[in-house]
């Protein structure tokens, strides 16, 4: 068992040290991360907050990356190496936007954004039909720094954080792994 594991992980890592099929899990992997984070919160009712949104991102990136990089394999193989080598740092930059999240969830630190529902509102020459808005509004805003679901303690951003610096290093060695084709 132990030897047949060995094999097909050597066997994957050869089949995409090939930028074009590199191309394609950068696609695929992109896809089936948002189809998760839709499910959650479409099917499983977890509502997400301004920086669960901005983690998207970087999803969506990459999927338009990993396409222009897979249709520039066959005649331009180093822009398709450039393509991808951009699609890792934009999975680091979502690894930072993911442990800002973590940080936040945490109480490492503090950001006072209206957008992330902290519960502060400035009262400084507002009306009470202004100050009652503000709360009304902020009611429905999702909170930044709260975590909706967690597994093993793991919250999704921290699951986030992990999988996006894995992303990264898992394209950064297969690319240093073989000269382009």
């Amino acid at each position: 068992m132990k030897n047949f594991i060995k094999n097909f992980i050597k066997y994957l890592i050869e089949y995409f040290q090939a930028p074009k099929h590199l191309a394609v899990a950068v696609i695929a992997v992109s896809i089936v991360s948002l189809i998760f984070a839709y499910i959650a919160q479409y099917v499983f009712c977890l509502e997400p907050c301004i920086l669960c949104i901005y983690q998207r991102v970087p999803y969506f990136i990459n999927i338009a990356l990993g396409t222009l990089a897979f249709m520039a394999v066959s005649k331009h193989p180093r822009s398709a190496i450039v393509l991808l080598l951009i699609a890792a740092l934009v999975f680091f930059a979502g690894a930072i936007v993911a442990v800002f999240h973590v940080g936040l969830q945490q109480q490492w630190w503090e950001w006072f954004s209206s957008s992330c529902g902290t519960g502060i509102i400035p009262t400084d020459g507002l009306s009470i039909e202004k100050i009652r808005e503000a709360i009304t509004q902020q009611s429905t805003v999702v909170r930044c720094d709260k975590v909706s679901w967690r597994l093993f303690g793991i919250s999704l951003a921290g699951y986030n954080y992990m999988f996006s610096v894995e992303l990264t290093l898992g394209i950064l060695y297969l690319l240093g792994k073989k000269k382009p084709e």
